[in-house]
């Protein structure tokens, strides 16, 4: 979820196509972080 909000936020506010690739690629980290430790949890 915090990855979504924060490729949405910034995307919405800023709008340029450069920093939409940049968020997309944290947020992207970010959920790649989040389902790993969901899948080591287990």
């Amino acid at each position: 979820m915090a990855g979504l909000a924060a490729s949405v936020v910034p995307t919405a506010l800023l709008g340029s196509s450069s920093q939409r690739l940049q968020i997309g690629i944290i947020g992207t980290g970010f959920r790649g972080q989040w389902v790993s430790q969901l899948l080591l949890n287990r």
